[in-house]
């Protein structure tokens, strides 16, 4: 079906204590049709630490600036926990281009209300190695892979000072309750059924009644790191929220069209297409090499986009030091 517009770039938005890498393997399965851009939030991975500054606006402003400086007409806000705490602060805004939001086991918008034992584990997850791996078993339902276990203790460990206490300090103690129910774009709340940090009921209490058009989808056998536990059923389930948003878009558009209650035949996402370690197939890096040398190179090193706050908003800086004023293509 010709719905008359390119698929949305989707933007993804880390949760406290990991970076842009969280996302690989979804990136890795959308990017057959989508765009997928994933960055380090300020003071995680690769990114700027500056001393404060960590507050969900600040993390939302960042958000905004690299919509801006990659020229994006058409989006999707990803967010995940924390990230997701900041797109449910940028979507309300009403940003231009703004075309879904999809969140990821999300931080509640009301206030964390925890007990003291679980804010000091929160105050101290990321002091040291052994802290971090009981963060991981408890945000996992299944152990990962040695070398995704080693990613995710190194993206915790990279970790500024100000961003490990920013998030059980400040931003998850925002209110942005009267915030969400601005919030005028369809929107997709997905949940793993063994999420112990975020549960099903926090969600179905805290998140689902205040989002209008908001659409709850369970994954099982799955916990709060929902890139991590199930990449695949993550991502296929993104497709299928957008593809709908898209039928929605295209009935509404013709002649006495009505707002559908079913769509048929879902585009999926390729699964076991091959891709480098960035997530892009032979044919779409070889594609992409005819865009210029220095988009080709950031590509085939596999580089990372990351903010660096002096350059912000008007450049990015990839990882060799090289500079780009152009919109490109995702990275990870």
């Amino acid at each position: 079906m010709d719905t008359g517009s390119c698929d949305p770039t989707l933007i993804f938005l880390h949760y406290w204590g990991g970076s842009a890498r969280t996302w690989k393997s979804v990136t890795c399965a959308l990017e057959p049709r989508f765009r997928c851009v994933a960055y380090d939030q300020r003071g995680w991975g690769a990114s700027d630490a500056p001393s404060d500054g960590y507050n969900l606006q600040n993390l939302a402003d960042d958000a905004s600036r690299l919509i801006r400086t990659l020229g994006l007409e058409r989006y999707v806000l990803v967010g995940h926990s924390m990230g997701g705490k900041v797109a449910q602060l940028s979507a309300p805004q009403r940003p231009v281009g703004l075309h879904a939001l999809v969140l990821i086991a999300t931080a509640s918008p009301v206030p964390q209300h925890i007990s003291e034992e679980a804010r000091q584990a929160q105050l101290h997850a990321y002091d040291s190695r052994e802290m971090a791996l009981a963060a991981i078993n408890f945000l996992t339902v299944r152990r990962p892979d040695d070398a995704t276990v080693e990613q995710l203790v190194q993206d915790s460990h990279v970790g500024s000072p100000g961003a490990k206490q920013a998030w059980p300090t400040i931003a998850a103690y925002e209110d942005l309750s009267a915030q969400v129910t601005k919030i005028a774009v369809q929107t997709l709340l997905l949940v793993g059924d063994q999420d112990g940090q975020d549960p099903v009921e926090l969600q179905q209490r805290e998140v689902l009644p205040l989002i209008e058009s908001t659409r709850l989808e369970i994954i099982p056998d799955c916990g709060h790191l929902i890139p991590v536990d199930q990449p695949l059923t993550m991502a296929e389930a993104i497709a299928t929220f957008l593809n709908a948003v898209e039928e929605r878009r295209w009935l509404e558009r013709e002649p006495g069209g009505a707002a559908f209650e079913h769509f048929q035949s879902p585009r999926r996402p390729a699964q076991g297409t091959e891709c480098n370690g960035a997530g892009n197939t032979p044919r779409k890096l070889d594609a992409l090499r005819g865009a210029g040398p220095l988009v080709a190179e950031s590509w085939k090193n596999k580089k990372c986009w990351y903010i660096n706050q002096t350059l912000m908003p008007d450049l990015h800086r990839i990882r060799n030091g090289s500079f780009l004023k152009t919109c490109t293509p995702v990275l990870l």
